[in-house]
């Protein structure tokens, strides 16, 4: 994926992970490799930081990941905060914030570990197959 194509598609998706349209999201980031989808997660968070500093009330955009056995860095989490009200008593005994999960990384149902990170490499090595396969076939 080239820069341009990288920031037009991380621009959409900012705005869908602000939306919380999480199915939606997460179809889309889970269609590409695990490369990809961290560099459009990463891009996603620094549209949004860019976007707060000229509005801040704005929801803030955070990422996890974590790292398989072999050293590969997986997307774990894409999460929006967002402020609660003044007249919220929660902001005062819960924290400032509300925090929504828009990010529904693929196999989650092996958990969230080694297992996972392990099916979506697997998942990651054969579509790179299927992709050459492609190349070879002239399609």
């Amino acid at each position: 994926m080239d820069d341009n194509e990288l920031n037009i598609t991380a621009r959409r998706l900012e705005k869908e992970a602000e939306a919380q349209e999480t199915g939606a999201l997460s179809r889309e980031l889970n269609s590409f490799s695990i490369e990809d989808r961290l560099a459009l997660a990463r891009a996603m968070e620094a549209i949004n930081d860019r976007r707060r500093e000229a509005n801040h009330d704005l929801p803030i955009l955070e990422i996890g990941t974590t790292r398989d056995a072999a050293g590969r860095e997986h997307l774990e989490a894409v999460d929006m905060k967002f402020e609660k009200s003044w007249f919220n008593p929660g902001k005062y005994l819960f924290g400032k914030y509300s925090v929504v999960d828009v990010y529904q990384p693929p196999a989650l149902e092996l958990g969230s570990g080694l297992l996972q990170q392990a099916a979506d490499g697997i998942r990651d090595h054969n579509r790179e197959l299927s992709e050459a396969e492609r190349m070879l076939a002239g399609k």
